[in-house]
């Protein structure tokens, strides 16, 4: 198989990466039977991004695909792994680009970003 990971995975990935937590939640399906959700991310700047999908996944999906955009308007341009080639840990090197997603973790400007969006 080994195709493109998905933006939740992607995700997931960067935030054990940088080490950002990741948080979703779940609204009632009111809005014309859409499911709605919520995810907000430890970042610093901190990050919350909105989607909605006919499923509970596909809302996360969504919320994901905003959060991963939202992450390279700060700077960090996610390179994740596709399924079949994950990175080991004891097989990983640091490069510039993760030094500099492991500063964003825990420095930066206070301002936040909604949706890709600054505040």
């Amino acid at each position: 198989m080994g195709g493109a990971a998905s933006a939740m995975d992607q995700l997931m990935y960067l935030s054990q990466l940088v080490g950002f937590t990741v948080e979703f939640s779940d609204f009632p399906k009111r809005n014309h039977g859409e499911y709605l959700s919520l995810v907000s991310l430890s970042t610093e700047p901190p990050v919350m991004c909105h989607g909605g999908g006919a499923s509970t996944a596909a809302s996360h999906e969504q919320c994901a695909r905003a959060a991963l955009r939202s992450l390279r308007l700060l700077g960090l341009e996610p390179s994740a792994p596709t399924a079949a080639a994950a990175p080991t840990p004891s097989h990983h090197q640091p490069t510039n680009d993760t030094s500099r997603m492991q500063s964003m973790a825990g420095a930066g400007p206070k301002a936040g970003v909604i949706n890709g969006l600054p505040e």
